[in-house]
């Protein structure tokens, strides 16, 4: 079946490649509309990213950059970009594509379905290629759930088909709107260790709240399951699975040197990922399934 017959399947979801219901025009890449009874959203099959969500009559979840660029083959900023299967810089070769290569791809549309309770469900998948291999010598597939309702839920599974053991890390890298980033705090990682790449990944405890009064790039280690972010529309994040946090915003200098986000917009979002990376990552044995689900949802 074909993409626009999955689609056209569910009258909540349709084919566009012109704009969101967000107001951005989107020309460059296909996106999958989402207008359901509970929920706005837009997806990108590049990267199975879901870029825009906001329950009805709610304040969005998530932050896409006015500067994104909606290229084939280039990264968009903001939303929730799948770092897989590496994330940051690959520690064994400094010259491949940070953050992995999957964000970049196109991935599958398998099913596309309205749930019993209105909520909808789209699965992703890809798998390993001739392109792939050269980056990552490992054969292997991967899916990605997406389910929308009054909240989102995400699970991302990847399988080992290669006969050695597979290193896995990853992020699902999610973007989030603040009202006022002096302001800001992120709950849910006192006394946690975290890594610093303000400084070279130095390890340090966090003492209390996380907030930003510079640039902050830190990979929190076997966290507990639930961060929330304390703004005008607080935002929760659980996991059991996902072991690790990675809390960044770039700052002033940072936002300035970086095209697709500009000085103006980084006083707008922070991003609070959960995932599995450096101590909290997955080594998969030949043939081995892993799984991880993620729930970011509106906070009390």
């Amino acid at each position: 079946m074909t993409i626009e017959n999955k689609i056209q399947a569910i009258s909540a979801i349709k084919l566009s490649d012109t704009k969101s219901y967000f107001g951005q025009a989107h020309q460059a890449l296909p996106l999958l509309i989402i207008d359901s009874p509970l929920c706005y959203a837009s997806i990108c099959l590049q990267g199975a990213h879901l870029i825009e969500f906001a329950a009805k009559d709610k304040a969005p979840l998530l932050w896409a950059s006015p500067k994104a660029e909606y290229k084939q083959g280039k990264a968009i900023r903001g939303g929730v970009p799948i770092c897989f299967p590496w994330f940051g810089e690959n520690q064994l070769d400094k010259s491949k594509p940070g953050h992995g290569f999957v964000r970049n791809k196109i991935w599958q549309l398998d099913s596309a379905k309205e749930l019993s309770d209105g909520r909808i469900s789209l699965t992703f998948s890809i798998e390993s290629d001739e392109d792939s291999l050269t980056l990552f010598p490992y054969e292997f597939n991967a899916q990605f759930q997406v389910v929308l309702g009054n909240e989102i839920e995400l699970k991302l599974a990847t399988q080992n088909c290669s006969e050695q053991i597979m290193p896995i890390s990853f992020a699902l890298h999610s973007y989030h709107p603040v009202s006022e980033l002096s302001e800001v705090k992120v709950e849910g990682l006192h006394f946690t260790t975290y890594l610093d790449n303000t400084s070279q990944y130095q390890a340090n405890i966090q003492q209390g709240d996380v907030v930003f009064d510079g640039e902050v790039d830190r990979l929190y280690l076997n966290v507990g399951n639930e961060q929330i972010i304390r703004t005008q529309t607080p935002i929760a994040l659980r996991s059991d699975t996902c072991k690790s946090a990675i809390v960044w915003n770039p700052a002033a200098k940072k936002a300035a040197a970086t095209a697709d986000l500009g000085e103006e917009n980084y006083p707008s979002f922070v991003c609070v990922e959960r995932g599995n990376a450096f101590s909290d990552s997955w080594y998969l044995t030949p043939g081995e399934i892993k799984q991880a689900s993620l729930v970011i949802d509106y906070a009390e």
